[in-house]
């Protein structure tokens, strides 16, 4: 069985009526077996999300959705968004919401109907903000095939120009010189402590550790490593499709960017051999 994985950070999408259309026509279009939309909308403002379920269970697909949840509480006005093929779903284990060492994610179970192979999906969002809970998170994912934002870069990944300059900005923070950012800088268009934060988070993504670690059990469905983000000129890979060395990949794509978001969207079509 062929599986069409399609994951993307939404950007909040589905809090907003213009976006939540394009997303749910680009579903329409790619007609993908599973996908998880990390960041998919904010919390309080989720009058669209029976429309949009609605919407996805009209192209086929059966919906989950579930706020972050954080232990501690930072990213709870968040949530992530899942569909999966009715066709292929597994009923009674599809849909779930588990943790992720602090944070919910999202598992789906499909099943061939020929073969009746299952294949366990695991939709993510890792942490933004400190590696070491990224790779606390990592370590307790158990799918066959694992997508959506890591917000980790593979190891070599940051040499390019705008990585230096994130990397002596973490510097700058670590010795005092330039603050980290408060809750209130983060929201102010400029402020030396968002850039100061921005760049330590930054220098954080690309030091490589977690993905250097999840590359003991999963290869990344894009052998080139290609950038996905920011979607207009995206320079870094922190969006990632991995699969278990059980599972062959047979087409890749960073998909074209048309506004929904600030991340590119990813696609692969896995095969179980």
């Amino acid at each position: 069985m062929a599986i069409e994985v399609f994951s993307m950070n939404a950007r909040d999408c589905f809090s907003d009526e213009a976006r939540a259309r394009q997303l749910i026509d680009r579903v329409g279009e790619l007609s993908p077996s599973v996908a998880v939309f990390p960041e998919a909308y904010t919390e309080g403002e989720e009058d669209l999300l029976d429309d949009v379920q609605e919407e996805l269970s009209e192209l086929g697909y059966l919906v989950t959705y579930g706020h972050y949840d954080d232990a501690d509480g930072r990213s709870d006005r968040h949530g992530i968004l899942s569909v999966v093929r009715e066709s292929l779903a597994v009923p009674g284990r599809s849909g779930q919401l588990v943790r992720t060492a602090g944070r919910n994610a999202v598992e789906q179970w499909l099943t061939d109907p020929e073969t009746e192979l299952t294949t366990h999906f695991v939709g993510v969002h890792l942490d933004d903000r400190e590696e070491s809970t990224r790779m606390a998170q990592a370590r307790t994912l158990r799918g066959d095939i694992v997508a959506g934002d890591f917000n980790a870069m593979h190891p070599g990944q940051d040499k390019n120009p705008k990585m230096m300059v994130a990397h002596s900005i973490a510097m700058l923070t670590r010795m005092g010189i330039m603050p980290k950012a408060t809750p209130q800088s983060i929201e102010e268009k400029f402020s030396l402590g968002k850039i100061g934060s921005l760049g330590y988070r930054l220098h954080g993504m690309g030091l490589g550790t977690t993905m250097a670690n999840l590359a003991a059990c999963y290869q990344d469905a894009d052998p080139d490593f290609q950038p996905t983000m920011p979607a207009s000129k995206p320079f870094a890979q922190l969006d990632h499709i991995l699969v278990r060395p059980s599972y062959d990949v047979t087409d890749f794509a960073v998909l074209p960017h048309n506004g929904e978001s600030d991340h590119r969207g990813i696609m692969a079509r896995v095969v179980v051999r």
